[in-house]
């Protein structure tokens, strides 16, 4: 927006009064014309550029509703309408509100018969006030992580156009209290690799600081096992000297359960194809309920979604009885994921892999649902971590010997638990010898509330799952930045 002096905005003033129109126009350090009622910013050279803005239909709708209105004071101030606007705007974007919906017709109606305000338009939200929200959450988490010492969680994601979406949330680390992890950045990634979530990180990190030395503040990076994560954490550290990387260590479980569905492939026919039977097709449900009385449908395992398939064999163990009745009623359907079902039910090996997961591998499922747990102490998640590998390691028999070196190979590329493990052991008051970057005891005491997952940038995608929908396509980032 072009900078107008005081002498122009006179000017528009005596251009709009011999229009004899009751409009107002207010400048805010000379940035900014802002016509009063209808809530738009204008930009006039010309007294043509005031005719036309008067005769717009937002113009005469906006005038004729201030018009029938008893006018307050605040009303007719321009602070009063910008804080407004900016509220009205946060309180739509944080509550998932398209900015769009302001151009409802019931919704505006609403909106100017209760509120004593003028209704913007949504570009106006979109291109003055959206950046004005932006920075002031940013300046909020600046305030709020201030000078302590911080952990990053990151993670990528794809959209529904295979795009790939990076998220970056940064958390504090305090030996008084655990705080809820911000999310700092969520970007457009080129690709996936060690280079393009390297400078990922780094380009978000910029929002918190821009002075020398504040990278040492930088203590844990929490990602997945991929590859490309590990080699971005070596390159980081380089630049962040005192960081540990920690691979997520409910992913190292979810890794162990896949080893599981690897090790049981009739179970895993069973599963896949026992939530197809239901698939849409009511009158199978209805057998179903008749047969299982209250019980649910067989549950959809998410291979994404840690423990889902270990899970849904514990659902055929516990009912298998019940749902063979269900299946001898159907089998006069000649569906060929019927036909698989019972094939596979019918051959006694498959109760026998049910009674051993059962058995032995319930415990998955419920050490997941411990480690994704927030505001744990970091003492807490060893001792998690420990019955995991007490209760793998109890396994009998060639598949338990399968999946003790399947942990072993998982605990070996965990280098960071390592360091996480000793400094754990040295906050509980024993004797261990550390690096020498990890002799400061101002630094060890924050790793008190250390988290050794990395949920809270799963459960990030999921809360902020609107912007990763099909409906945003022509969001783009480069749009976004014009706005600004």
């Amino acid at each position: 927006m072009p900078k107008i002096s005081s002498s122009i905005c006179n000017k528009i003033r005596g251009w709009i009064s011999s229009a004899n129109q009751d409009t107002e126009v207010f400048t805010t350090d000379g940035k900014v014309v802002f016509c009063n009622p209808c809530g738009k910013s204008i930009v006039c050279e010309r007294k043509s550029q005031v005719d036309q803005h008067i005769k717009t239909a937002a113009h005469v709708s906006a005038l004729k509703n201030k018009l029938s209105k008893q006018q307050l004071i605040t009303t007719n101030s321009r602070s009063s309408s910008n804080i407004f606007f900016e509220d009205l705007c946060f309180a739509m974007v944080s509550s998932d509100i398209p900015l769009h919906k302001l151009k409802t017709e019931q919704f505006r109606n609403f909106l100017n018969k209760y509120i004593d305000h003028p209704i913007p338009d949504e570009s106006t939200l979109r291109k003055t006030y959206v950046n004005i929200c932006y920075q002031k959450t940013i300046n909020e988490i600046k305030e709020k992580i201030g000078k302590n010492f911080i952990y990053i969680v990151v993670d990528e994601t794809t959209d529904t156009r295979g795009l790939y979406i990076g998220n970056l949330l940064v958390g504090v680390m305090n030996k008084i209290f655990s705080g809820k992890p911000y999310l700092l950045a969520s970007k457009q990634l080129e690709k996936t690799n060690n280079e393009t979530i390297t400078r990922f990180i780094n380009d978000s990190l910029k929002l918190l600081w821009t002075d020398v030395g504040m990278e040492q503040r930088v203590l844990l990076l929490l990602t997945d096992a991929a590859s490309y994560m590990v080699k971005a954490g070596k390159s980081l550290k380089i630049f962040y000297t005192n960081m540990i990387h920690l691979t997520c260590t409910a992913h190292a479980c979810n890794r162990l359960a896949e080893k599981v569905r690897e090790l049981f492939p009739k179970v895993n026919t069973l599963i896949n194809n026992g939530k197809k039977i239901f698939l849409k097709a009511p009158s199978r449900i209805s057998i179903f309920k008749e047969e299982m009385n209250d019980i649910p449908l067989p549950p959809v395992p998410v291979l994404t979604r840690w423990g889902t398939w270990v899970n849904a064999a514990l659902y055929y163990a516990d009912y298998l009885t019940k749902y063979k009745k269900v299946i001898e009623r159907l089998a006069m359907d000649d569906a060929q994921s019927i036909r698989k079902v019972l094939n596979i039910i019918e051959d006694g090996t498959v109760v026998n892999d049910l009674t051993f997961i059962s058995t032995h591998l319930a415990f998955l499922v419920i050490v997941i649902k411990k480690l994704e747990t927030q505001n744990m102490t970091l003492h807490e998640s060893f001792s998690i971590i420990d019955e995991i590998k007490e209760k793998n390691n109890s396994i009998p028999g060639p598949k338990g010997a399968t999946l003790t070196t399947k942990l072993n190979e998982l605990s070996n590329k965990h280098k960071g638990l390592e360091i996480l493990r000793k400094i754990n052991a040295e906050l509980s008051g024993e004797n261990v010898q550390l690096e020498d970057v990890y002799q400061d005891p101002k630094i060890i005491s924050c790793f008190k509330y250390a988290p050794t997952t990395s949920v809270d940038v799963e459960r990030s995608f999921s809360v902020f799952k609107n912007m990763l929908t099909d409906k945003r396509h022509s969001f783009t980032e480069e749009k976004n930045l014009k706005c600004i």
